[in-house]
This record gives structure tokens, sequence and C-alpha cells, in this order.
């Protein structure tokens, strides 16, 4: 840590102005993942929160589940009229 303080002091007195805008560039970098990483977290909570309400439908394929736990796909795909709607 020192010898990096030594070598930021070094450059901020051949050009301060550099240094100055490797610093804002630093922090606002360093802001925007911060924000980044909070903002993810809100929604994955947000999204979490609502999936795991009752009758709320994640995802829908037209097909049906074989022996081994797949989907077997349809092509071309149909509307199943016994699905019950929530």
């Amino acid at each position: 840590m020192k010898k990096f303080m030594i070598m930021m002091m070094r450059q901020w007195s051949h050009s301060p102005m550099k240094m100055i805008l490797t610093l804002i560039a630093v922090a606002l970098g360093s802001f925007i993942l911060i924000l980044a990483f909070n903002v993810t977290e809100i929604i994955d909570e947000q999204v979490e929160t609502q999936l795991n309400n009752n009758g709320i439908v994640v995802q829908v394929a037209n097909g049906t589940w074989d022996a081994d736990g797949d989907i077997d796909q349809t092509r071309p795909s149909e509307w199943d009229s016994t699905i019950q709607s929530y």
C-alpha cells in the first residue's frame, strides 16, 4: 500500500488532471458495480417473493413428461383445454 501511495503521489506531481480523472473513473466504476449488485439483489427478492406464491405459472411448455422426467415437446404446439386456469 505504501508503494502504491508513493507512485500515486509521483503521478500526481507530473499530471494532476490525469490523476483526478483516473480517480473519478475508478470511483464511478466502483459505484456502478455496487449499484448493479444491489439492484440485482432487490430484483431477485421481488421475483422470488412472487414466485413463491401459490398459483403462479413459472414456465409453460407444449409437451408431455416422459418416463425419464424429460419433456417431449409437441410440434406444432396444441392448446390443451383440460388445464385449469387460476
